[in-house]
């Protein structure tokens, strides 16, 4: 699949047209990660432009727009990883969570998005990430005993 959908970063009238029934799932994606940083960047040739979703200090996800979808790529910290698979969860979330491949910086994982249903399965394991991070960082600037 061509990776160059827009030629210059997505305005909101160009890219509701790109993803089509979509669209309404990528501003549900885009609300749940209110208070992260946004950006979008073109990471070249393989992906294209890719909004960018992040902390400052690690990203929270990248969404890949696609003609009718879009693809939410996501790396889980190990205990990130750990701590999803006793949530409720939808089924075909943990497997992607079980089977994510291990890189350098966490466990990848990638979901397209075409429909709400799609989109009501990923909502659980974005807020489930936020809110183990923001834990992280609670407890990061806690004053030692």
């Amino acid at each position: 699949m061509d990776a160059y959908i827009f030629t210059d970063a997505p305005t909101p009238a160009n890219l509701r047209r790109i993803l089509g029934g979509a669209y309404r799932s990528f501003q549900a994606v885009d609300l749940t990660a209110k208070g992260f940083l946004k950006e979008w960047k073109d990471y070249g040739r393989n992906y294209g432009w890719t909004y960018k979703v992040w902390d400052k200090r690690k990203a929270l996800l990248w969404i890949t727009p696609r003609p009718g979808s879009f693809i939410v790529g996501m790396t889980l910290r190990e205990e990130e990883r750990d701590a999803l698979q006793g949530k409720r969860i939808s089924p075909c979330m943990l497997e992607q969570i079980r089977t994510a491949r291990e890189y350098s910086e966490g466990y990848a994982i990638r979901v397209e998005i075409r429909t709400k249903t799609d989109c009501e399965h990923l909502l659980p394991v974005i807020r489930g990430v936020i809110a183990m991070r923001k834990k992280a960082r609670t407890s990061e600037k806690a004053p030692a005993a």
